[in-house]
């Protein structure tokens, strides 16, 4: 929140702490927390469809490793 903030209100914040004593007042500490859920749904699975990929190219390459 305190970026996408920071980025939205260019020139009325004039670094973090200004920009997290704003939120605070105006939204309470629960403002802080806005947009978590689905950051770290997003997060979660751009990991999952990477960690699967390093998975099978690892397998893949051990596999033709050992036939040579």
């Amino acid at each position: 929140m305190i970026r996408t903030r920071l980025q939205l209100d260019r020139g009325h914040q004039t670094g973090i702490v200004s920009t997290v004593k704003h939120i605070v007042e105006v939204h309470g500490l629960k403002g802080l927390f806005v947009g978590v859920v689905p950051r770290v749904g997003r997060r979660a699975l751009q990991q999952a469809f990477a960690w699967t990929i390093y998975e099978d190219i690892v397998v893949e390459t051990t596999f033709q490793c050992c036939l040579n």
